[in-house]
């Protein structure tokens, strides 16, 4: 990873913006104080009169500031530049990390969408949001009493507005509160592919990174100038194969797979053919996934990149925090896993970068962070505010000034253990033969206290797992038999949270178009 320097900080004075014979008596004021000089009566009235000037001639607040919130769906940190993978995956990611805060230990809350941003969007751990499941008839949806960032922000003056990619973060799983607009649109989907899985997109579920992008600018370029603004844009294309970007965006990363160009064609004209003479392969497709994989990321990247060049054409940008992140990551074949929805680090490790006004630059922050932390950070950079309740995250703004300025957090400005859950039973279609799922039949809990990282297998406890995250970052040595104590420890903090206390109910949506569009995504068979 290429070192980032710290430049100076630039220091902004309050006085500059007041009127001449004011700076003139402030000064005059401040050498008195430094001297130790006896003030006459003269004196001694001259400051009180100072002291009572109406609050007008005071520097003005600053105005609040616009927010914008950008999430990739099932994104690994370890794929972009900045944290070590290809540069050329995320040059706009790693261009606002380079001006801003970039976080190299984020974890997420679950692995599974609506569930994670779920806690993004609220500051709460899923225990506490409610929102439990990605499919079932209850725990589903987030409850209408929980606040969200975009409910604050509205309440604060805010125009709020997302832009959604996919089904998972739909209306149907209640992410819309508190947007006053909400484009779930994904008619411009293709209407009828079939996945490697022989899993049928039916184009009811999704769209690519670019037509979101354009539904988001085109709002931006109408809203109401006036007022502060949230917009929330989320890209779903590294989830799924079939939303693949055009062939020029994907041949730079298909250097040296000399199949590539006769598998793009036949998945797209002969989806048939593609199974049949592809599918079962698993090293072909391995190979061709993985780099599929990158060139889908980079695609969003590309397309977030759209966004932020109208912003700064707009000028916007100096008034506006960013912050992007992931949902969750991928399993891409560690620890025998292709997708996602367990709770190991390549799915749980994501990447975060915040920058604008208030966000010190140049900064990487190697403290251990969680999603629960992003809305209350975003509520204090932008409106310097909170959500007026009790969240499980916390404001990152103290702990990133006092790393900017070389000192250490005090107490209450470093996050606490990171919890996150998977308590979906699922069956995820197989990559690599449409006859096969890959089969969970467990609840996932996690605590990571400082790097210590338990996951406790709830119905299946004696393949409960401890790892040592600093000394074993690819979590290959279990170490419950040779440190059952610390085991025990963690375990009895996770308890003390009481995350399992819900009645999961694992059946299928009553709704048929719902499974329909479940289906289309690989969730169920």
């Amino acid at each position: 990873m290429k070192a980032m320097t710290r430049k100076p900080v630039k220091r902004f004075s309050t006085v500059n913006l007041l009127p001449r014979e004011r700076r003139r008596r402030h000064a005059r004021f401040a050498a008195m104080r430094d001297t130790g000089t006896i003030l006459t009566a003269r004196g001694a009235a001259a400051l009180a009169l100072l002291l009572s000037l109406p609050a007008c001639l005071e520097a003005p607040s600053p105005p609040p500031r616009n927010v914008v919130l950008i999430t990739f769906d099932t994104t690994r940190a370890d794929v972009l530049g900045v944290y070590g993978g290809d540069a050329a995956v995320s040059p706009a990611f790693d261009a606002l990390a380079a001006r801003g805060t970039l976080f190299l230990q984020a974890q997420a809350q679950a692995a599974v969408t609506p569930v994670a941003h779920a806690s993004i969007l609220t500051g709460l751990n899923p225990y506490n949001h409610g929102l439990r499941t990605l499919h079932g008839n209850r725990l589903y949806h987030l409850p209408g009493t929980i606040p969200t960032l975009a409910a604050r922000l509205q309440d604060l003056g805010y125009d709020t507005a997302a832009f959604v990619s996919a089904f998972p973060c739909s209306r149907r799983f209640g992410l819309d509160q508190g947007f006053e607009v909400f484009d779930a649109d994904f008619g411009g989907a293709p209407e009828a592919r079939i996945g490697p899985a022989g899993n049928i997109s039916t184009g009811l579920a999704q769209r690519d990174a670019a037509a979101t992008t354009e539904s988001a600018l085109r709002w931006l370029a109408g809203r109401d100038r006036e007022r502060p603004y949230f917009l929330w844009v989320h890209y779903f294309d590294p989830h799924d194969p079939l939303l693949r970007p055009p062939v020029p965006r994907q041949e730079p990363f298909m250097d040296g797979f000399p199949r590539f160009s006769e598998m793009e064609e036949a998945l797209t004209r002969d989806p048939e053919r593609f199974v049949a003479d592809y599918v079962k392969d698993p090293d072909l497709m391995r190979s061709w996934l993985r780099r599929l994989y990158r060139a889908e990321v980079s695609w969003a990247d590309t397309q977030m990149g759209r966004l932020f060049a109208a912003l700064d054409a707009d000028g916007g940008l100096e008034h506006t925090v960013i912050a992007v992140t992931s949902d969750h990551g991928e399993g891409l074949g560690d620890h025998d896993w292709w997708g996602h929805g367990i709770l190991y680090q390549e799915q749980l490790h994501v990447p975060l970068a915040l920058a604008g006004p208030g966000v010190p630059r140049d900064l990487l922050v190697q403290d251990r962070v969680r999603h629960v932390d992003l809305a209350p950070t975003l509520l204090h950079l932008a409106a310097g505010s909170d959500f007026g309740h009790k969240v499980d995250g916390i404001s990152l703004l103290p702990l990133m000034t006092r790393r900017a300025a070389g000192d250490e957090p005090r107490a209450g400005e470093l996050p606490g253990p990171a919890y996150a859950d998977a308590v979906t039973l699922m069956r995820y279609g197989a990559v690599f033969d449409p006859g096969v799922s890959e089969v969970r039949d467990d609840q996932l809990y996690v605590w990571i206290d400082s790097n210590l990282k338990w996951i406790r297998h709830r119905l299946h406890a004696d393949r409960s797992e401890l790892y040592d995250l600093e000394a074993d970052p690819g979590e290959q040595v279990n170490l419950v038999p040779v440190r059952p104590r610390d085991a025990g420890r963690l375990d009895r903090a996770l308890e003390e949270e009481h995350p399992m206390t819900a009645e999961i109910d694992f059946s299928l949506p009553e709704d048929d178009e719902v499974r329909q569009r479940l289906k289309s995504l690989g969730y169920v068979d």
